[in-house]
């Protein structure tokens, strides 16, 4: 009986840490849950940049899947030949179109557009581009990346002045934020379906006489790497805030909501989409700036079609773009302060 009594508080010791324990583990179930919550809401709701054929990849799908994968909205895909040093070179067609038509088209595929007319340099025809009017249409040839690593590589050999091509490749869905990420590491990023002609025409072509126009001087390799890092580092830090967001969102530690989160997401992947389309040399730090403060605050008519589309309003968000950076701010604080305390 003196054992038991001995016992007793021995006993409602270890329940009281039996109860803090299961109390301890109950909240951090709670947090996990919320958290996944939050990532389930994350991904339900993520603004995706790209909408494939066939999420398949490319590997497992047919010749005939993968032609019908590279079509779009405006050129139809017809066919692929191998190319001579690897991949393969597909051949694309279009009818000739009015202004209005190509206008109406830019606006439904907004920013995604697929209307261009390039006028391509001899080097990049040498690389196995080409572009022709013939019999009432519009006729188009693109490398795919195997086929264009491998011609450069060769270009290398009598052009030792280029340096290493460096082209990220996306089966067909890549949300915002993992184009931006793209845009840090590499050269420019080729999806394999149906954004293929848009990332052909408006970003590979572009950075290609980057890298070719650069390569003509002798400072090329710090030169263009030296643009490159500017241009990164002027969307770095909005990037970084809004992975520490997503930390917080994850661990409940905030209440910055998920829909803003995304749009702000959006804002990053459509700043890097359109620097990744823009001559190096003109960007400016001003100009930076401003794109998504542009389309935030004063979007444009196609923009408006764009917001229209995926958030159901031609309007960015109720807040002013300087207020979210405010509240982005204060979440680089908390994220700092909470970090310092684990």
């Amino acid at each position: 009986m003196h054992k038991i009594n001995e016992n007793t508080p021995n006993s409602n010791q270890n329940l009281t840490k039996s109860d803090e324990t299961t109390s301890a583990s109950t909240q951090k179930v709670e947090r996990v849950k919320k958290a996944k919550e939050a990532e389930d809401l994350h991904k339900s709701e993520r603004i995706t940049r790209r909408n494939s054929f066939s999420q398949l990849n490319t590997a497992q799908r047919t010749e005939k899947e993968e032609i019908a994968a590279k079509s779009g909205e405006v050129w139809t895909c017809v066919s692929r030949k191998p190319n001579k040093l690897g991949g393969y070179i597909y051949s694309f067609s279009r009818r000739i179109m009015s202004t209005d038509e190509m206008f109406q088209h830019d606006e439904k595929l907004y920013p995604a557009v697929e209307i261009n007319d390039p006028i391509l340099s001899e080097t990049q025809k040498e690389l196995g581009y080409s572009y022709k009017v013939e019999n009432g249409r519009i006729h188009l040839e693109l490398l795919d990346r195997e086929a264009l690593m491998a011609n450069w590589k060769n270009l290398q050999q009598s052009n030792p002045h280029l340096s290493d091509l460096n082209v990220a490749n996306d089966e067909g869905i890549a949300d915002d934020i993992t184009f931006v990420e793209a845009y840090f590491t590499h050269d420019v990023l080729l999806s394999s379906g149906r954004e293929f002609v848009h990332d052909s025409l408006f970003h590979v072509l572009p950075m290609l006489d980057e890298k070719i126009s650069y390569g003509r001087g002798i400072s090329w390799l710090s030169t263009y790497k030296k643009v490159r890092f500017v241009l990164a580092q002027s969307i770095l830090k909005l990037y970084q805030q809004a992975v520490m967001a997503k930390r917080l969102i994850e661990e409940n530690k905030t209440d910055f909501d998920i829909d803003l989160l995304n749009k702000v997401n959006l804002a990053l992947g459509y700043t890097s989409d359109v620097l990744s389309a823009t001559s190096a040399n003109r960007a400016t730090e001003i100009y930076i700036q401003c794109i998504g403060r542009m389309l935030w605050d004063s979007p444009s008519s196609h923009e408006r079609a764009f917001l229209q589309r995926k958030f159901g309003t031609s309007k960015m968000h109720e807040e002013s773009f300087e207020k979210v950076q405010e509240k982005l701010k204060s979440i680089e604080e908390q994220f700092k302060n909470l970090r310092k305390k684990d």
